[in-house]
C-alpha cells in the first residue's frame, strides 16, 4: 500500500474541564514514543503554547515534565510546531488538592479575532521563542516551519498573516476542505477549499488557492453517505463488544460541546451528519480506517489528531498503516520531498 501518512497531533488539553497533563499528554504521547521505537513512524506536533507559558513559572515540576517529553519528541525525528489556543485567558485553576486542572467557564477569547494585531504577534513571537527554545537543546538550528489555528479559527487572516511573517512562519495546517462553522465562537468556512491537492500557496485567505508566499498544507477529508456511516456504527459496535477497552481514550477531561459552541443559521444535526470527515486516529476502527486508506485514490493523507483523544484502537491503527507499508513524513519533511521531486 503506497500511500504517505501525514500524522498530526494538537497537543492540549480540553478545553471545557481541562483534565490532568499525565492523562491527557504525557501518557498518550510516550506510548506514541514507545510506539516509534518499533516502526518508523513520525509526527507533526502542534504544542498549545499558551498553555504551556501559562505553567512555565507556576508549576515547574509540570512544565519541565511537558519540555522533557517535547524534546524527546524532536530527538526522535519529529516536529514541534506552533499552536494557539487564546482561551486558556479564560481558564480559571480547578479547586482540588489532589491534581492540576483548570476549567473554562466562557469562551469570550476562543479566537485569535478576539485580539489586537500586536497581541497576536506577542503570541506568536512568544510561543515561538519557546518552542524554538525547548527543540535547539536537541537541535541547534531548529525553527519552527508551521502554525495551527485553535479551533480552525484562522479567518480573518490579516492579523494573523502579519503575525506570521513576523514569525518567519510561512506554512499553515488548519484547513480542512469541505467543513464550516459559523457560531458565537467559532468562525470557519473551507467549503471552497481544494480535497485533491496536496497542499497550495496563497495570500490573504488559507482556504483559497492563489499564487502568494505562503503555503497550505491542508487536513485530508472525505465524505462518506449516511448509509456508510450506519454500516460504521455496527461495525463499531460489534468492535466494542468484542474489546471495549480498546475504545477508552487516554485523556481524563471534558471537551467543548455543541451548546458551548453557540451555532448560528441553523446548522442541523442533519448537516453535522453530511459534512466531511477528517482522517484521524480517534474513534478509529483499525480494519475501517484500513480498507478507506487502500481504496483512497489521493497518495498523500493527512491525519489530525490529538493526545487526549488517542486509545488503543489508535495505536493499533498506526501498526496496520506501517505493516501496509506505508511511509510516514512530517509536514516539513513531506514539502521538502514534494519540492525535491519538482
Amino acid at each position: 500500500m503506497d500511500k504517505k501518512i501525514i500524522l498530526t497531533f494538537d497537543y492540549e488539553l480540553f478545553l471545557k474541564k481541562s483534565g490532568t497533563i499525565e492523562k491527557c499528554l504525557i501518557e498518550p504521547t510516550q506510548k506514541f514514543i514507545e510506539q516509534s521505537k518499533k516502526f518508523p513512524i513520525y509526527g507533526t506536533f502542534y504544542v498549545d503554547v499558551l498553555f504551556l507559558l501559562k505553567i512555565k513559572h507556576r508549576y515547574p515540576l509540570e512544565y519541565h515534565k511537558i519540555r522533557d517529553q517535547l524534546k524527546r519528541l524532536v530527538d526522535d525525528g519529529n516536529r514541534l510546531e506552533l499552536h494557539l489556543h487564546p482561551s486558556w485567558k479564560d481558564a480559571v485553576e480547578a479547586q482540588s488538592k489532589d491534581t492540576l486542572q483548570w476549567n473554562f467557564p466562557k469562551f469570550d477569547f476562543y479566537s485569535l479575532k478576539s485580539f489586537s494585531s500586536l497581541e497576536i504577534q506577542t503570541m506568536f513571537l512568544e510561543g515561538k521563542c519557546e518552542l524554538e527554545e525547548i527543540a535547539q537543546e536537541i537541535e541547534q538550528d531548529y525553527r519552527l516551519h508551521s502554525f495551527r489555528a485553535g479551533g480552525w479559527s484562522i479567518t480573518p487572516f490579516k492579523a494573523i498573516k502579519d503575525a506570521m511573517i513576523q514569525s518567519d512562519i510561512y506554512v499553515d495546517s488548519t484547513v480542512a476542505p469541505g467543513l464550516y462553522r459559523e457560531s458565537d465562537v467559532q468562525n470557519y468556512d473551507f467549503r471552497e477549499s481544494s480535497r485533491d491537492k496536496v497542499y497550495w500557496t496563497f495570500s490573504n485567505n488559507p482556504a483559497k488557492a492563489n499564487k502568494g508566499k505562503f503555503t497550505e498544507w491542508p487536513i485530508t477529508t472525505y465524505k462518506i453517505s449516511i448509509f456508510g456511516k450506519i454500516l460504521r456504527k455496527i461495525e463499531r459496535k460489534s468492535e466494542m463488544n468484542k474489546r471495549p477497552d480498546n475504545f477508552d481514550i487516554f485523556g481524563d477531561g471534558v471537551g467543548m460541546s455543541i451548546s458551548d459552541v453557540g451555532l448560528r443559521n441553523g446548522e442541523s444535526v442533519f448537516h453535522r451528519i453530511l459534512r466531511p470527515n477528517m482522517y484521524t486516529l480517534q474513534d478509529v476502527i483499525p480494519s475501517e480506517l484500513i480498507r478507506r486508506i487502500k481504496n483512497e485514490r489521493r497518495d498523500w493523507i493527512t491525519f489530525i489528531s490529538h493526545p487526549k483523544k488517542l486509545s488503543n484502537n489508535s495505536f493499533l491503527a498506526i501498526q496496520k498503516l506501517a505493516e501496509n507499508g506505508c511511509e510516514f513524513y512530517t509536514i516539513k519533511g513531506a514539502l521538502d520531498a514534494l519540492k525535491d521531486d519538482q
